[in-house]
């Protein structure tokens, strides 16, 4: 894998997580009226970060082993999953609220 195509894929991981944020900065939690457009969009963001996390982790295998950028990626992997587990206990705090209404 060439460096810029090293590169690109991580441009587009950073892109997608500044679309991450903004979605979540539009959601307003507080107005059940809106809950299920919040879970559409917390099923958007865990899967987006998923996404990102899968197309890490194989570039991540094309680099070698305890390279700087290796270890940064992983970082990156660790941070993502992470959010995944975030967006989805907020998720199922939707749903559950959904179910209680």
């Amino acid at each position: 894998m060439t460096t810029n195509e090293v590169q690109e894929i991580f441009k587009q991981c950073t892109e997608d997580c500044k679309k991450r944020i903004v979605l979540m900065e539009e959601m307003d939690i507080c107005d059940i009226s809106l809950i299920d457009k919040n879970i559409e969009t917390c099923q958007q963001v865990s899967v987006s970060c998923s996404q990102s996390a899968l197309k890490l982790f194989v570039l991540s295998q094309e680099l070698p082993e305890n390279s700087e950028l290796k270890n940064k990626i992983t970082e990156f992997i660790s941070i993502l999953n992470d959010g995944i587990a975030e967006y989805n206990q907020l998720l199922q705090m939707l749903q559950e609220i959904k179910r209680a209404f």
